[in-house]
C-alpha cells in the first residue's frame, strides 16, 4: 500500500510540474500580439522536447547574447519556480539513476530556472524579493546539479558562472537577521550529498565555501544533525585531500586569516590538537617542498606555521628555532644563495 501511495505522489508532483510550465507558457502567450512571434524562445515548450543548447542559471552579470522577454511577468516567473521545485521534489527519489528519465527532467529544470531568473530581474521591482528569489534559484540550481551528477557540469556553474558568489553573498545576507545560517546549512548538506554522488570536485568546492562562511557567522563549530563538525576538521580534510600545491597554500591563508582576525579569542576557533597538526603539516609539507627545489611555496607554509606557533602548545613551540632556520634557508636558495649543507627534517608527530 505504502509503494502505491509513492508512486502515486511521485506521478502527481511529475504532473504538477508540467503543469505549472505549461502555465508558465499560457501566461506568455496571452500577452502576446498577433503575429509577433514576442515569445519565442522563453516558452518552456520551445526545449521540452529538446535537450540540446539548454540555458543555465548566470549568477555573475547578465546573458547579452538573449535579450530579456518583454511580455513575461512576475507571475509567469513564479509559475516556473513552482515547476523547478516540483520537479526535485519528484526526482528525490531518483538521484541514484542519473541516466534515466529524471536526469532529462533535471536538464529541463535548469533551463526553467534560467528563464525564471530572468522574468524576475526584469519583472520584480522589491529588491529584497529580488534577493529572496536569487537566494531560492541557487540552492534550487545546486539540488538540480547534484542530480544530474555530473560533475564537470556542477563544478563550472559554482565557479564560471558566479553560483559560488551567489551562495557566500546570500550567508553574508543572513549575517545579524537570524542564527540558523540555513545556506552554509544546506551548503554543508549538499557537499556531504555530492560527496555521496561521487562528485569530487563539486564537493570540494562546497566544502571550501563552508570554510569560509563558518568564521564569518562567528561559527567555528557547524551542529550537522547530531553529530558536530569544526572549522579544524573541515580545512584538515581539505588540505589532506588537496591535488595541488596552490590549493594547499590557499587553505593555509584561510587558517593564517582566521587566526589573525580572531587571535583575542585565543584557542576557542582551534583545538589544541587542531593547531598542532595544522602546524606540523605546514612545517612538513614545507620541508618536503624544498627538498623538491620549490622554495618560494615552502617559504609561504614555514611562514604560515610560524605564525600560528604562539598559539600552539609549548611542546610544538620548542621547535621554533628549527622552523626559523627553515624559512630562512627557503628565502636564501630563494635568492639563488644555495647552501649545499642545508639539510632540514619533518617534525614528529
Amino acid at each position: 500500500m505504502a509503494e502505491v501511495v509513492k508512486s502515486t505522489t511521485g506521478v502527481v508532483r511529475r504532473f504538477a510540474s508540467d503543469s505549472f510550465a505549461a502555465s508558465h507558457d499560457f501566461c506568455i502567450f496571452s500577452e502576446e500580439e498577433e503575429g509577433a512571434l514576442l515569445s519565442k524562445g522563453y516558452l518552456n515548450y520551445d526545449t521540452k522536447y529538446n535537450s540540446e543548447n539548454l540555458s543555465v542559471p548566470l549568477f555573475c552579470g547578465t546573458n547579452a547574447d538573449k535579450p530579456f522577454c518583454e511580455i513575461s511577468s512576475e507571475f509567469s516567473a513564479q509559475c516556473l519556480l513552482l515547476s523547478s521545485s516540483t520537479a526535485l521534489d519528484y526526482t528525490s527519489n531518483c538521484l541514484d539513476q542519473p541516466k534515466s528519465e529524471a536526469e532529462n527532467l533535471l536538464r529541463q529544470t535548469l533551463q526553467r530556472l534560467s528563464l525564471a531568473q530572468d522574468e524576475f530581474r526584469v519583472n520584480c521591482e522589491d529588491e529584497n524579493q529580488k534577493k529572496e528569489v536569487e537566494t531560492m534559484i541557487s540552492l534550487l540550481t545546486l539540488r538540480a546539479l547534484l542530480g544530474i551528477g555530473d560533475d564537470v557540469l556542477g563544478a563550472e556553474i559554482l565557479q564560471a558562472n558566479g553560483l559560488s558568489k551567489a551562495l557566500f553573498d546570500s550567508h553574508q545576507e543572513e549575517l545579524g537577521e537570524s542564527s540558523n545560517f540555513s545556506t552554509l546549512c544546506n551548503v554543508k548538506a549538499l557537499s556531504d550529498l555530492a560527496e555521496v554522488k561521487k562528485m569530487p570536485i563539486t564537493a570540494r568546492i562546497l566544502l571550501r565555501m563552508c570554510a569560509k562562511m563558518l568564521p564569518l557567522a562567528g561559527k567555528f563549530v557547524l551542529t550537522v544533525g547530531h553529530s558536530e563538525l569544526s572549522l579544524g576538521d573541515i580545512q584538515r580534510k581539505l588540505i589532506t585531500s588537496a591535488s595541488s600545491t596552490k590549493d594547499i597554500i590557499g587553505i593555509y591563508k584561510d587558517v593564517d586569516l582566521v587566526a589573525k582576525q580572531h587571535r583575542d579569542k585565543g584557542s576557542e576557533f582551534y583545538s589544541e590538537n587542531e593547531l598542532t597538526w595544522l602546524i606540523i603539516e605546514a612545517y612538513n609539507r614545507g620541508v618536503h617542498l624544498s627538498l623538491l627545489g620549490d622554495f618560494a611555496s615552502a617559504e609561504s607554509l614555514f611562514s604560515i606555521g610560524l605564525n600560528l606557533l604562539p598559539l600552539g602548545c609549548i611542546e610544538i613551540q620548542c621547535h621554533a628555532k628549527e622552523m626559523r632556520n627553515a624559512l630562512s634557508n627557503a628565502v636564501t636558495n630563494q635568492l639563488g644563495a644555495t647552501d649545499s649543507n642545508f639539510v632540514v627534517t619533518g617534525i614528529g608527530g
